[in-house]
């Protein structure tokens, strides 16, 4: 076995923005999540073993790969170089998919998305998301303070959210304790990750939507819209007739359009603005 997979997945990880390999481990759920000790992972980044398929599909979650055609490439090829050899590779294993289009290289727009993004990219820790998911209250306090330079107060945030005022403090107090939310002096709270890009970890279930999962993002918007009426200032509808697996090709460039929407975000108050909701979604209605 050659050491080809391993130091893609090193590479990988650290562009992720894990530079040591246990931080990788222990941010993304550690043996609760991987099924295995971190020796065992690190075990595939010195090249003394391989993992096994879901293992592999569950990598390909944590380090984002489906976002970038492109990096899944690399990955996978890696892998089968390492588990078959570098001759089998290239003389059975390449000719043969060599009539399958190659996945598009990333276009400029999408280059300088990536850049402005991983200036300022921040990876979670399974506990930090836990908690951010854990209600509707934790989840949209979050989301208020890291997108404001200004502290908040239980007052004010009941005022935004229409939450009571004890269930506020006794969220704020859950965020604190795993370092999204400080304390001012002054009393107030405000988060040490306003400003930044932040990415919670992903499930190792094979599925496309970000954690802390579409279904629950569904529910905490709807929780909130019990106090508030969200205005609707943009929709598309398109229904096609298409191959499931060749329109997975189109999901990275929906998914870049999405987080492309962050170059117009603002720290700071404007007349109109406010705190907006950008989804995309492809749902299949029935085979045909």
């Amino acid at each position: 076995m050659n050491d080809k997979f391993a130091k893609c997945l090193a590479r990988l990880r650290e562009e992720e923005g894990y530079t040591a390999a246990a931080r990788f481990y222990k941010a993304n759920g550690g043996r609760q999540v991987f099924g295995f000790s971190y020796n065992q992972y690190l075990n595939f980044e010195k090249a003394k073993s391989l993992p096994l398929p879901k293992t592999l599909i569950a990598l390909t979650q944590m380090l984002r790969l489906k976002a970038d055609l492109g990096k899944l490439r690399d990955f996978t090829l890696a892998y089968l170089e390492s588990l078959w050899g570098k001759e089998i590779l290239h003389s059975i294993l390449l000719p043969a998919f060599q009539s399958a289009s190659a996945p598009a290289g990333a276009g400029p727009m999408q280059q300088a998305l990536k850049q402005a993004v991983d200036v300022k990219k921040v990876n979670l820790t399974q506990k930090q998301a836990d908690v951010i998911r854990s209600s509707a209250l934790t989840f949209w306090i979050y989301e208020v303070m890291v997108n404001d330079y200004e502290p908040w107060d239980t007052q004010r945030l009941k005022q935004i959210l229409g939450f009571p005022e004890a269930q506020i403090a006794k969220a704020i107090e859950k965020l604190r304790q795993v370092g999204l939310v400080d304390r001012n002096k002054d009393g107030r709270f405000s988060s040490p990750l306003t400003g930044k890009f932040i990415l919670l970890p992903r499930s190792p279930a094979p599925q496309s939507a970000d954690v802390p999962g579409y279904a629950q993002l569904k529910k905490f918007s709807a929780d909130i819209e019990v106090n508030k009426k969200p205005k609707i200032i943009f929709q598309r509808w398109l229904t096609v007739r298409a191959s499931e697996s060749e329109l997975a090709n189109f999901i990275p460039y929906l998914g870049h359009a999405v987080y492309g929407v962050d170059i117009y975000s603002t720290l700071k108050p404007k007349p109109d603005s406010g705190l907006f909701l950008v989804e995309a979604s492809i749902k299949k209605m029935f085979d045909f």
